[in-house]
């Protein structure tokens, strides 16, 4: 075994380079922080709309990324790795996660863009008022 390989226990031994859990938790921190700071830019409304801007130019850019071209030639060949896993382990499910896999890259933009912006498209202008004396629990069944 090598200096820079560690092997896990489970059967059959899986060997992972000792960078890959140090690289993953530096990831996510990266990301946690530019959430952090997205949210930040939007909040208030006062000079922030250099930073919107900016944050929408980004955004834009990594939806056009991923659901174009390169989103496309991502999505097939984690398809096609899913495919190879499959024949491998001679189960279809290395195959059905490469199929959810692509679809949740092709899609996220779209869903995360859309819980991030909901407005209420039901009432727009927030004029509905619940009225408690009117709800029918039977009309849901």
């Amino acid at each position: 075994m090598m200096m820079y390989e560690t092997t896990a226990a489970a059967a059959g031994g899986v060997k992972v380079a000792s960078w890959v859990k140090p690289a993953s938790i530096a990831l996510l921190l990266v990301l946690a922080l530019a959430a952090g700071v997205a949210l930040a830019s939007t909040s208030g409304s006062g000079g922030n709309d250099q930073v919107n801007s900016s944050f929408e130019e980004l955004l834009n850019m990594l939806k056009g990324l991923m659901q174009g071209t390169l989103g496309s030639v991502i999505a097939l060949a984690l398809i096609l790795c899913g495919g190879f896993i499959s024949v491998r382990t001679q189960s279809l499910w290395g195959f059905v996660i490469g199929i959810a896999m692509a679809l949740g890259m092709l899609y996220a933009p779209d869903i995360v863009t859309g819980i991030a912006s909901a407005t209420g498209a039901a009432d727009p202008a927030g004029t509905a008022q619940f009225d408690p004396s009117a709800f029918d629990p039977s009309r849901l069944l």
